[in-house]
């Protein structure tokens, strides 16, 4: 992709506007977690927040079956990941931390394996940008031992990935 972000965030606006119309707490949650990604990777960690805030909130364990039988993933936990890297950018560390071992907690206790694993990675991302190499190299291995056994072999390249900074950092 082309990373095509205003006409995403369009998108992800009209999405939203449309759920409010229509009352389902699941899509209400989807339409959040849509536009609080397209922020995120914009760089508008500030605007961003309330977005991810709102799809995690309002996410409940009955919306993830669906979630993962649609979208391949649990979007409330994602939506906490992001609001962890978008809170640890901010400098609201201990927030950002707190964020990111809920989400590591939630995703464990799914037993959903690309859940698990998306998750893993974003916690070696976030140590990584703190410069907690050890840290980084515990989490990434356990993804990678994870994305072998079942066979996620694009989420174990990003491991891999910080992997090796960590190694080389330390």
């Amino acid at each position: 992709g082309r990373g095509d972000y205003p006409i995403a965030q369009a998108l992800s606006e009209d999405l939203l506007e449309l759920v409010q119309q229509e009352h389902d707490p699941a899509l209400f949650v989807e339409a959040h977690y849509s536009l609080g990604t397209v922020l995120f990777w914009r760089g508008e960690f500030v605007a961003a927040r309330p977005h991810l805030t709102q799809a995690f909130t309002h996410d409940t364990s009955q919306h993830v079956p669906t979630q993962i039988s649609l979208y391949g993933t649990a979007s409330g936990l994602l939506a906490r990941r992001y609001a962890s890297l978008a809170l640890g950018a901010l400098g609201y560390l201990d927030q950002a931390k707190q964020h990111l071992q809920e989400v590591l907690t939630q995703a464990q206790e799914l037993a959903h394996p690309l859940s698990w694993g998306q998750t893993l990675v974003n916690a070696g991302i976030f140590h990584h940008l703190q410069r907690q190499a050890p840290i980084t190299q515990e989490r990434t291995e356990a993804l990678i031992t994870l994305c072998m056994e079942k066979d996620l072999l694009v989420v174990a390249t990003a491991g891999m990935v910080l992997r090796g900074w960590a190694l080389v950092a330390q």
